[in-house]
């Protein structure tokens, strides 16, 4: 049996959440005017009812993860998308998160051992600091990398 694990709760649950939080008729306000079905739709569980309907939450990932997937303008775009979205929420992200360049995570964890080791040596070897710094900074990324891949592994990207 696989056991899926993910940094947050499924996207029914959040909507049927923020529904219950704002009402069904700011809800359906915000949602474009949709009808009460069909908010109701966004809201339901679909592994217990075929009457379910891909939320804006589920709609909104694809188009970013697609915009990932079309090359550097596109994530350009979406790293966009996404600071405008967390803007009231109080995050700025002066730097993008790193993605992955490996196809796996093993293959990520060799490369952050990789830098790590070189980070190490030159720690022992004393060179000069602005070599170490370059080299946290190489470590800290390829643990960033790390982590997304981790996070995409888990929850089946």
């Amino acid at each position: 049996m696989t056991v899926k694990f993910s940094a947050h709760p499924p996207t029914w649950e959040m909507m049927a959440e923020a529904k219950s939080h704002l009402g069904m008729r700011c809800f359906r306000r915000l949602m474009g005017g949709v009808s009460d079905n069909q908010v109701n739709k966004f809201c339901r569980n679909p592994a217990t009812t075929s009457d379910w309907d891909r939320d804006p939450l589920i709609r909104l990932r694809e188009l970013l993860e697609s915009l990932l997937e079309s090359g550097p303008e596109g994530r350009e775009l979406a790293m966009e998308i996404g600071g405008y979205l967390v803007e009231p929420l109080g995050f700025v992200q002066d730097e993008p998160c790193p993605l992955p360049d490996q196809p796996t995570l093993a293959e990520e964890l060799l490369d952050t051992f990789k830098t790590l080791t070189e980070y190490s040596q030159a720690c022992r070897e004393r060179r000069p600091v602005h070599e170490v710094r370059k080299l946290k900074a190489e470590a800290k990324n390829e643990l960033e990398e790390d982590f997304v891949m981790y996070v995409r592994e888990i929850d089946g990207k």
